[in-house]
């Protein structure tokens, strides 16, 4: 979550479909007109769309402590900047995720968690009513909800220990799924709820 360049997000709109001839130089076939649009003038990194597309959800270290990260929300078209944690404490916020009804936000944090570690956390989708889900002493990376909203997959790292684990949304029901000592990053579930896809990284590579 540290970072030594910023980031803008940029949107493209698609505004036209053409033909292109064989005569232009370019391959035959058909060329999208993109209008690139500039979203914001702070650093933005790991953003997300909320599920009716009105709202995106990034973070930020805009106005925080340096290398300091805090979760914002805005409108789609880069208005209505809201800043929805606040330093944690003194602890870096990231990873926001939207829960599939668009009510909550998951992310990870070290907020109160005494240790040099990263936890996950909910709250409302305006930041109020903060939850912490985990206490398990590792680097906890990457929470994705799964398609109906009742469960959380998320990536571990505690050394050189990896693992992907499984929760109820709520926290309870903490399950592993998978561990080696590669590196497992990115876990994401299937549309229908059934699988999780994720990266792995072993001594044949990823």
């Amino acid at each position: 979550m540290y970072r030594t360049r910023f980031a803008f997000l940029f949107m493209l709109t698609i505004v036209g479909l053409a033909a292109v001839a064989p005569s232009s130089g370019w391959a035959q076939g058909n060329a999208l007109f993109l209008v690139p649009e500039r979203l914001t003038f702070i650093g933005a990194y790991d953003f997300w769309w909320s599920p009716d597309g009105t709202k995106i959800v990034f973070e930020s270290r805009y106005n925080t402590t340096p290398a300091l990260y805090d979760i914002y929300v805005m409108n789609a078209n880069g208005d209505n900047l809201v800043q929805l944690t606040r330093n944690m404490g003194g602890r870096s916020s990231g990873n926001p995720r939207w829960s599939p009804d668009g009510t909550k936000i998951a992310f990870v944090s070290r907020y109160d968690t005494g240790l040099d570690s990263y936890e996950i956390y909910v709250m409302d989708a305006n930041g109020d009513n903060l939850v912490q889900l985990t206490r398990n002493n590792f680097y906890e990376e990457h929470p994705k909800w799964s398609p109906d909203g009742t469960k959380i997959v998320f990536a571990t790292r505690n050394y050189r220990n990896y693992g992907i684990y499984v929760m109820d949304a709520n926290g309870d029901n903490l399950v592993q799924l998978m561990q080696n000592s590669g590196g497992l990053r990115y876990p994401e579930w299937s549309p229908d709820g059934t699988k999780i896809a994720f990266q792995a990284i072993t001594d044949e590579g990823l």
